[in-house]
Protein backbone atom coordinates (compact mmCIF):
# COMPACT_ATOMS: atom_id res chain seq x y z
CA UNK A 1 0.00 0.00 0.00
CA UNK A 2 1.15 3.63 -0.47
CA UNK A 3 2.70 5.27 2.58
CA UNK A 4 0.44 7.05 5.05
CA UNK A 5 1.15 9.81 7.56
CA UNK A 6 -0.05 9.49 11.15
CA UNK A 7 0.19 12.26 13.74
CA UNK A 8 -0.14 11.71 17.48
CA UNK A 9 0.53 13.94 20.49
CA UNK A 10 0.83 13.40 24.24
CA UNK A 11 2.17 16.35 26.23
CA UNK A 12 5.58 17.27 24.76
CA UNK A 13 5.79 14.06 22.71
CA UNK A 14 4.58 14.94 19.20
CA UNK A 15 4.99 12.18 16.66
CA UNK A 16 4.61 12.42 12.92
CA UNK A 17 4.98 8.99 11.34
CA UNK A 18 5.21 8.04 7.67
CA UNK A 19 5.02 4.35 6.79
CA UNK A 20 3.57 1.83 4.38
CA UNK A 21 2.37 -0.30 7.30
CA UNK A 22 -0.45 1.08 9.50
CA UNK A 23 0.43 -1.48 12.18
CA UNK A 24 3.96 -0.07 12.27
CA UNK A 25 2.58 3.41 12.97
CA UNK A 26 0.46 2.05 15.81
CA UNK A 27 3.40 0.21 17.35
CA UNK A 28 5.55 3.33 17.09
CA UNK A 29 2.96 5.40 18.93
CA UNK A 30 2.41 2.84 21.68
CA UNK A 31 6.16 2.47 22.20
CA UNK A 32 6.63 6.24 22.39
CA UNK A 33 3.91 6.44 25.05
CA UNK A 34 5.45 3.58 27.03
CA UNK A 35 8.88 5.22 27.03
CA UNK A 36 7.43 8.61 27.92
CA UNK A 37 5.62 7.12 30.92
CA UNK A 38 8.75 5.28 32.07
CA UNK A 39 10.78 8.47 31.80
CA UNK A 40 8.23 10.54 33.70
CA UNK A 41 8.15 7.94 36.49
CA UNK A 42 11.94 8.08 36.73
CA UNK A 43 12.00 11.89 36.78
CA UNK A 44 9.57 12.01 39.70
CA UNK A 45 12.12 10.12 41.78
CA UNK A 46 15.23 11.71 40.22
CA UNK A 47 14.32 15.31 39.28
CA UNK A 48 17.99 16.34 38.97
CA UNK A 49 18.21 14.16 35.85
CA UNK A 50 15.85 16.58 34.10
CA UNK A 51 17.58 19.79 35.20
CA UNK A 52 21.24 18.87 34.67
CA UNK A 53 23.07 20.58 31.81
CA UNK A 54 25.99 18.17 32.26
CA UNK A 55 26.23 14.41 31.65
CA UNK A 56 24.67 12.27 34.38
CA UNK A 57 25.61 8.74 35.43
CA UNK A 58 22.73 6.31 36.00
CA UNK A 59 22.43 2.84 37.46
CA UNK A 60 22.28 -0.20 35.14
CA UNK A 61 18.78 -1.09 36.36
CA UNK A 62 17.24 2.21 35.25
CA UNK A 63 14.80 2.15 32.30
CA UNK A 64 16.41 1.82 28.88
CA UNK A 65 15.15 5.23 27.76
CA UNK A 66 17.01 6.79 30.69
CA UNK A 67 20.19 4.82 29.99
CA UNK A 68 20.17 5.87 26.34
CA UNK A 69 19.69 9.52 27.23
CA UNK A 70 22.52 9.35 29.74
CA UNK A 71 24.80 7.63 27.24
CA UNK A 72 24.24 10.21 24.49
CA UNK A 73 24.75 12.94 27.05
CA UNK A 74 28.23 11.64 27.80
CA UNK A 75 29.07 11.23 24.11
CA UNK A 76 28.09 14.83 23.33
CA UNK A 77 29.03 16.40 26.65
CA UNK A 78 25.56 17.72 27.48
CA UNK A 79 22.74 17.01 29.91
CA UNK A 80 20.65 13.90 29.25
CA UNK A 81 17.43 15.77 28.45
CA UNK A 82 19.14 17.17 25.33
CA UNK A 83 18.41 13.85 23.62
CA UNK A 84 14.95 13.02 24.94
CA UNK A 85 13.02 13.65 21.69
CA UNK A 86 15.57 11.81 19.57
CA UNK A 87 15.85 8.81 21.87
CA UNK A 88 12.08 8.34 21.96
CA UNK A 89 11.99 8.62 18.15
CA UNK A 90 14.68 5.92 17.93
CA UNK A 91 12.85 3.56 20.25
CA UNK A 92 9.57 4.09 18.43
CA UNK A 93 11.27 3.41 15.09
CA UNK A 94 12.87 0.22 16.38
CA UNK A 95 9.52 -1.09 17.58
CA UNK A 96 7.77 -0.20 14.33
CA UNK A 97 10.45 -1.93 12.27
CA UNK A 98 9.40 -5.25 13.82
CA UNK A 99 6.42 -5.25 11.46
CA UNK A 100 8.71 -5.20 8.40
CA UNK A 101 7.74 -1.89 6.73
CA UNK A 102 9.42 -0.80 3.52
CA UNK A 103 9.51 2.74 4.82
CA UNK A 104 9.26 4.11 8.34
CA UNK A 105 10.00 7.67 9.41
CA UNK A 106 9.41 8.89 12.94
CA UNK A 107 9.65 12.59 13.73
CA UNK A 108 9.37 13.64 17.36
CA UNK A 109 9.37 17.39 17.89
CA UNK A 110 11.71 17.97 14.95
CA UNK A 111 14.12 15.09 15.58
CA UNK A 112 13.89 12.41 12.90
CA UNK A 113 14.64 8.68 12.83
CA UNK A 114 14.54 7.25 9.29
CA UNK A 115 14.57 3.77 7.79
CA UNK A 116 13.61 3.29 4.14
CA UNK A 117 14.13 0.39 1.78
CA UNK A 118 11.91 1.55 -1.07
CA UNK A 119 12.20 5.26 -1.87
CA UNK A 120 13.92 8.47 -0.78
CA UNK A 121 12.62 10.70 2.00
CA UNK A 122 12.96 14.48 1.67
CA UNK A 123 13.62 16.35 4.89
CA UNK A 124 13.20 20.13 4.80
CA UNK A 125 14.74 22.46 7.37
CA UNK A 126 13.66 25.85 8.66
CA UNK A 127 16.42 28.25 9.68
CA UNK A 128 14.33 31.20 10.78
CA UNK A 129 16.48 33.35 8.46
CA UNK A 130 14.54 34.86 5.56
CA UNK A 131 17.55 34.84 3.25
CA UNK A 132 18.29 31.15 3.88
CA UNK A 133 15.17 29.12 3.28
CA UNK A 134 13.72 26.52 0.97
CA UNK A 135 16.40 23.85 1.28
CA UNK A 136 16.51 20.35 2.63
CA UNK A 137 18.01 16.91 2.17
CA UNK A 138 17.12 13.76 0.24
CA UNK A 139 17.64 10.65 2.37
CA UNK A 140 18.15 7.62 0.14
CA UNK A 141 17.58 3.99 1.16
CA UNK A 142 21.33 3.31 1.29
CA UNK A 143 21.70 6.21 3.77
CA UNK A 144 19.49 4.60 6.41
CA UNK A 145 18.97 3.90 9.21
CA UNK A 146 19.76 7.51 10.01
CA UNK A 147 19.13 10.01 12.79
CA UNK A 148 18.70 13.73 12.21
CA UNK A 149 18.72 16.26 15.03
CA UNK A 150 18.53 20.04 15.05
CA UNK A 151 19.04 22.81 17.57
CA UNK A 152 18.56 26.56 17.41
CA UNK A 153 18.97 29.52 19.73
CA UNK A 154 15.89 31.12 18.18
CA UNK A 155 13.48 28.29 17.44
CA UNK A 156 11.91 25.52 19.49
CA UNK A 157 11.51 24.96 23.20
CA UNK A 158 14.90 23.44 24.01
CA UNK A 159 17.58 25.18 26.08
CA UNK A 160 20.40 26.67 24.02
CA UNK A 161 23.45 28.44 25.40
CA UNK A 162 24.63 29.56 21.97
CA UNK A 163 23.50 31.89 19.21
CA UNK A 164 23.21 29.66 16.13
CA UNK A 165 20.28 30.14 13.81
CA UNK A 166 20.34 26.41 13.18
CA UNK A 167 22.53 23.37 13.75
CA UNK A 168 21.56 20.14 12.00
CA UNK A 169 23.43 16.91 12.75
CA UNK A 170 23.32 13.61 10.88
CA UNK A 171 24.24 10.64 13.06
CA UNK A 172 23.86 6.92 13.54
CA UNK A 173 20.68 7.50 15.52
CA UNK A 174 18.34 10.37 16.35
CA UNK A 175 19.17 10.44 20.06
CA UNK A 176 22.83 11.09 19.34
CA UNK A 177 21.98 13.62 16.61
CA UNK A 178 19.70 15.44 19.05
CA UNK A 179 22.33 15.65 21.80
CA UNK A 180 25.15 16.54 19.40
CA UNK A 181 23.10 19.34 17.83
CA UNK A 182 22.61 20.86 21.28
CA UNK A 183 26.32 20.58 22.09
CA UNK A 184 27.33 22.20 18.81
CA UNK A 185 24.70 24.94 19.04
CA UNK A 186 25.98 25.84 22.53
CA UNK A 187 29.39 26.65 21.01
CA UNK A 188 28.15 29.02 18.32
CA UNK A 189 28.55 32.55 19.63
CA UNK A 190 30.81 35.55 19.08
CA UNK A 191 31.71 38.07 16.40
CA UNK A 192 34.21 35.98 14.42
CA UNK A 193 31.52 34.15 12.50
CA UNK A 194 33.59 31.89 10.27
CA UNK A 195 35.99 30.86 13.05
CA UNK A 196 33.07 30.18 15.39
CA UNK A 197 31.42 27.94 12.79
CA UNK A 198 34.72 26.16 12.10
CA UNK A 199 35.21 25.32 15.79
CA UNK A 200 31.62 24.15 16.09
CA UNK A 201 31.99 21.81 13.10
CA UNK A 202 35.25 20.49 14.55
CA UNK A 203 33.36 19.68 17.75
CA UNK A 204 30.58 17.90 15.88
CA UNK A 205 32.85 15.55 13.95
CA UNK A 206 34.76 14.59 17.10
CA UNK A 207 31.62 13.08 18.63
CA UNK A 208 31.62 9.33 18.06
CA UNK A 209 28.71 8.35 15.81
CA UNK A 210 28.21 11.77 14.20
CA UNK A 211 28.37 11.56 10.40
CA UNK A 212 28.02 15.18 9.35
CA UNK A 213 26.89 18.61 10.50
CA UNK A 214 25.56 21.89 9.13
CA UNK A 215 25.72 25.19 11.03
CA UNK A 216 23.82 28.35 10.07
CA UNK A 217 24.99 31.49 11.87
CA UNK A 218 24.34 35.12 10.95
CA UNK A 219 23.82 34.36 7.29
CA UNK A 220 26.83 32.06 7.01
CA UNK A 221 26.48 28.32 6.35
CA UNK A 222 29.22 25.84 7.19
CA UNK A 223 29.16 22.07 6.75
CA UNK A 224 31.47 19.14 7.33
CA UNK A 225 31.44 15.36 7.10
CA UNK A 226 28.81 13.29 5.31
CA UNK A 227 25.81 15.36 4.22
CA UNK A 228 22.86 13.89 2.28
CA UNK A 229 21.98 15.25 -1.13
CA UNK A 230 20.90 18.89 -0.76
CA UNK A 231 17.59 19.76 -2.44
CA UNK A 232 15.17 22.65 -2.77
CA UNK A 233 12.02 22.16 -0.76
CA UNK A 234 9.05 24.49 -0.22
CA UNK A 235 8.70 23.82 3.51
CA UNK A 236 10.19 22.28 6.59
CA UNK A 237 9.24 18.79 7.73
CA UNK A 238 9.53 15.65 5.63
CA UNK A 239 7.84 13.96 2.71
CA UNK A 240 8.51 11.16 0.27
CA UNK A 241 10.96 11.96 -2.50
Amino acid sequence: MPPIRVRRRFRETRLSIVTDRPDAAERCWIEALKQRIKLESYLRINPSFASSLDPVEVEPQTPEVVRRMASTGFLAGVGPMASVAGVIADMALEEGLKTGPGILVVENGGEVAVSTLVEPVDVGVYTGVEEIRGFGFRIKPQDTPLGIGSSSSKLGAGISLGEADLVTVFAENAGLADAAATAVCNMVKGEDIQETVRRALDKALKIDGVLGCIVVYRGFIGFRGWIPEVIKTPREGFRLG
